[in-house]
C-alpha cells in the first residue's frame, strides 16, 4: 500500500475475512466495512495499526488477543 497510514485514532473501511486455521470461513464482509479499532478484539486492532491504504495482510491471532478459548458466545 501507499496511502495513508492507520493509526489509534483512524477508522479504516476494510475488507476481510475471517477463517479458522483449516480454512474454513467463520465472518467476511461483503463491501468494505468501517472499523473503530477500540471497538474490535485486540488482535484485529494491533494488526490493522500501521497499515497503509491498499495493503494486504495475512494476520493469525492468538485466542487471548481474540475470543478465548472457548470462542465467541
Amino acid at each position: 500500500g501507499k496511502g495513508a497510514v492507520v493509526d489509534e485514532n483512524t477508522s479504516p473501511l476494510i475488507r476481510y475475512t475471517g477463517k479458522f486455521l483449516d480454512g474454513s470461513v467463520f465472518g467476511a464482509s461483503k463491501e468494505e466495512e468501517m472499523v473503530h479499532l477500540d471497538e474490535t478484539i485486540p488482535g484485529f486492532s494491533k494488526a490493522l495499526l500501521g497499515m497503509k491504504e491498499g495493503e494486504k495482510r495475512t494476520v493469525f491471532i492468538h485466542p487471548d488477543l481474540g475470543y478465548g478459548t472457548h470462542g465467541y458466545l
